[in-house]
């Protein structure tokens, strides 16, 4: 088992890249359901986000545009604050607006941890801003 301990701890860099793989892969989903189904601003008015016609479309770019982003390991651990920012946001909706509480709000709270750990890790050595020299 310590042998299993001491390879994994040497994995950093794979980890991370497979974590924001996943993670862009998410963001990227979720962002292109509200392009193409053209919900957020009716959705944002709806639970009275401050300036809906703007807040709307900036959240879809930032799922579609920084999940690919995050893909390439680009400017990661700024787009790990807006995400973190972001999903309090929408824990905050499910949880305390639509009453849904912690069960209801269990994805945005996960990906409120991802933003964390992609703001406090970075990219790795598997990435653009590794290879860019931006971290």
């Amino acid at each position: 088992m310590k042998n299993l301990v001491v390879f994994l701890s040497s994995q950093k860099d794979g980890g991370l890249l497979l974590f924001r793989v996943i993670a862009g892969i998410i963001f990227v989903l979720h962002g292109w359901a509200k392009f193409n189904g053209g919900f957020a601003i009716g959705f944002f008015t709806k639970i009275g986000m401050p300036i809906p016609s703007v807040s709307g479309p900036f959240i879809t770019a930032l799922e579609i545009g920084g999940g690919v982003a995050l893909i390439l390991g680009l400017l990661t651990r700024y787009l790990g604050i807006l995400y973190t920012i972001q999903m309090c946001v929408a824990a905050y909706v499910q949880w305390i607006l639509f009453k849904k509480g912690f069960s209801g709000a269990e994805l945005e709270m996960l990906l409120v941890f991802t933003g964390i750990l992609l703001a406090t890790n970075g990219a790795g050595k598997y990435s653009l801003d590794k290879m860019l020299k931006l971290e």
